[in-house]
């Protein structure tokens, strides 16, 4: 992980290459690197841990028509310049990018250092390259080393690998995304479409098992043994435009777009196909799996979905894969949740899933991701590009169309719901100063703690998780009856307790907040009502919870702000989790 750019052909290279990683920055990463063929066709490397700028910062003018180019989330191998990628083979013929995790790297290194190959980092990808350069040592052509990765090496890979000598960009995916592009200027490749804004104007995704090369001129691909033609489409790649807009921070920027994002899922016509809807009516289950943001996204739904007399649960997809669950009646739906649509776990789920012949739906804001491409009823969020790596506004839309989806489904009103969620949320956005208030004592103490009952604690869980997310500090979110079976024995004199009050439980949430603080708890209710510490406007029903978790995300956004934290960026996270 976590990002790739390419290119051959005519555009200034040093530009291209820096401005796609600098686009590719949203998706987390820890170091980034760049590879380029010199004018004597030698290989050039340059790599930095830390931020592109860093990277740009170290590396000279030059020129070259062919290079690519790479931001790292470290998966094996420490986050330090050596670990970086591009990785070099040993005597420097091949350069390699790659996404993905080579899950059999150990015995492939070894069977490599048997035949006199000297490794100079702990990643699996100098694997791939050393493995590829020994092949052409062996006698093998570039394209038949590569083709021979599908067959040698297990698990996930999208690379893209210079040869020394070879006026080709070659490339390769199994699993993890890649999207070759092509302009007026030459061809590229990518991770993610959003690299290529402004550079390419037509697009093809690869599918798995796809390999083949670019030159400047031409696309040549194969998939298994055979040549294909490939059909390069026209893009709307305004869903990548990326920009601050005024703001000091894109997450900053992203949670007040929340409102026109739910209004815009409020409003959008035919948003449902009558089969869709036919499917959820006639389910004897829902089932949701998703991991992070997006679970907690599918509790406010299940929950919304049992209101409605159906049997529905929620698992977290990395859970459900080493134990799996498969009702017995064939029509119990899945809804499987990823904003990015790469996540892996939510990945192997569906195919687990899919072997069963159950019906899926999918869930993602990126159209041509794994997930959505595999799915044959797949719902787009279409609420932009989300910057900062911690989900705020995707994790909105996430709620709002399911709610959508499940009331069309039994014929139940909801635009008054969402018009009530809507003007909650421009409420708390007006008030946000009184929130920006509580970072400055929560930002000095070690721990602290979120409660709530029912819908309110499903919102507590999503708070609790941006607030470790975004600034570091450690916080947990519990029910606050629970609270006092086990939970309690960690309060001590001064310990900060945050307390939704929602519109279930409310006196005992009382009871419960007077039994921490007659232990020294130092408690702060948020509520609707007068009486409380902070008055937040909650819409009715089943999208109350939904101001709680602004609330949360705004918090979150301000504690890291005063401990200095990248709040865009933070530490170790990735926005596309696609290793296990």
């Amino acid at each position: 992980m976590c990002g790739i750019v390419g290119h051959i052909g005519k555009a200034p290279l040093r530009k291209f290459l820096f401005t796609g990683l600098s686009s590719l920055q949203y998706r987390g990463y820890d170091s980034a690197g760049i590879a380029f063929m010199d004018v004597q066709k030698n290989i050039v490397v340059y790599k930095s841990v830390g931020t592109v700028e860093n990277l740009e910062t170290i590396t000279p003018q030059f020129e070259s028509h062919i290079g690519i180019g790479h931001t790292r989330w470290a998966t094996n191998g420490l986050p330090n310049k050596n670990n970086a990628h591009p990785q070099v083979s040993q005597h420097g013929r091949v350069a390699i990018v790659h996404n993905g995790v080579i899950e059999n790297h150990s015995s492939l290194r070894i069977h490599l250092q048997n035949h006199g190959v000297k490794f100079q980092s702990s990643t699996d990808t100098e694997i791939i390259a050393n493995f590829l350069e020994h092949q052409l040592l062996l006698g093998a052509k570039p394209l038949d080393a590569i083709k021979r990765l599908f067959f040698l090496f297990e698990g996930s890979f999208a690379i893209a690998v210079l040869f020394q000598g070879e006026e080709r960009l070659y490339f390769a995916k199994r699993l993890s995304p890649l999207v070759l592009g092509r302009g007026k200027e030459g061809n590229y490749c990518a991770s993610d479409p959003a690299a290529l804004v402004g550079y390419a104007n037509q697009f093809f995704d690869l599918e798995d098992g796809d390999y083949g090369y670019l030159t400047e001129e031409q696309v040549i691909l194969y998939r298994e043994d055979q040549m294909l033609d490939p059909r390069f489409a026209i893009k709307d790649l305004e869903h990548y435009e990326i920009n601050l807009n005024g703001y000091s921070h894109f997450m900053l920027k992203e949670i007040e777009e929340e409102p026109s994002v739910i209004e815009k899922i409020m409003n959008k016509e035919n948003l449902f196909s009558p089969e869709l809807l036919s499917l959820m009516r006639n389910a004897s289950s829902l089932r949701f799996l998703a991991c992070g943001s997006s679970f907690h996204a599918a509790l406010l739904a299940a929950r919304y979905a049992r209101s409605l007399g159906l049997d529905a649960y929620c698992y977290r997809a990395s859970e459900f894969n080493v134990d799996p669950f498969y009702p017995q009646e064939k029509n119990a739906v899945f809804v499987l949740l990823s904003q990015s649509g790469e996540t892996v776990d939510t990945l192997d789920s569906f195919y687990l899933l899919k072997s069963k012949g159950y019906p899926l739906i999918s869930i993602t804001n990126a159209k041509e991701s794994n997930l959505a491409r595999k799915t044959e009823c797949h719902l787009y969020l279409d609420c932009g590009v989300e910057v900062a790596v911690a989900a705020t506004k995707t994790y909105m839309a996430e709620v709002a169309l399911l709610y959508r989806l499940l009331s069309e489904a039994f014929d139940k009103e909801y635009k008054t719901f969402f018009e009530e969620a809507i003007f909650s949320l421009k409420e708390v956005i007006a008030r946000k100063n009184e929130i920006s208030y509580l970072a400055s004592p929560l930002a000095r103490v070690n721990r602290f703690y979120f409660l709530g009952r029912a819908d309110s604690y499903d919102a507590s869980l999503e708070c609790a998780l941006k607030v470790k997310e975004v600034s570091g500090v450690s916080c947990e979110a519990f029910p606050s009856g629970e609270f006092k079976h086990g939970p309690i024995a960690l309060i001590e004199k001064g310990t900060p307790i945050l307390v939704f009050l929602g519109e279930k439980g409310g006196n005992f949430i009382r009871l419960n907040v007077e039994e921490a603080e007659n232990r020294g708890a130092d408690t702060t209710i948020i509520s609707s009502c007068s009486q409380d510490d902070i008055v937040l406007p909650h819409a009715k029903g089943e999208l109350s919870a939904l101001s709680f978790v602004m609330f949360g995300q705004y918090l979150s956004y301000y504690l890291a702000l005063e401990l200095g934290k990248p709040c865009d960026r933070p530490q170790n996270l990735a926005k596309s989790v696609t290793v296990r």
